[in-house]
């Protein structure tokens, strides 16, 4: 599968990035969703939110990106919160327990809002 089954878009609310996904986060798509993140913090916007309400499926190359964004995103005193993960995603989020080290919020407002604080 091509990893143009994954689309990004990004946009900006209260001084906070945020990344909304569609589709798959896998194998082939996930360097493009840890690079966007990365690149955020680099350009000096280091507070985003990862909008996952229109994500499908994340494999774990994919939590393997979210895990290597932060990493490189500590380096530069950013955040990440994700929001909207469906429930077979937030299943699997919590499952493997990134529920504690990345914040979730049910909404883009709630993380966005928290992340303005």
């Amino acid at each position: 599968m091509s990893d143009r089954a994954l689309l990004i878009e990004k946009s900006e609310s209260g001084g906070v990035v945020v990344f909304s996904l569609k589709g798959r986060v896998e194998a082939l798509s996930a360097p493009r969703v840890r690079d966007a993140l990365v690149a955020s913090a680099r350009d000096g916007k280091p507070r985003m939110v990862v909008d996952m309400a229109a994500v499908e499926f994340v494999d774990s190359a994919g939590f393997g990106a979210f895990i290597a964004a932060l990493t490189a995103l500590q380096q530069h005193q950013g955040v990440i919160a994700f929001a909207a993960l469906g429930s077979n995603v937030d299943r699997t989020f919590r499952l493997i327990r990134l529920d504690r080290i990345f914040t979730v919020h049910p909404s883009v407002e709630a993380a966005v809002a928290a992340l303005s604080r």
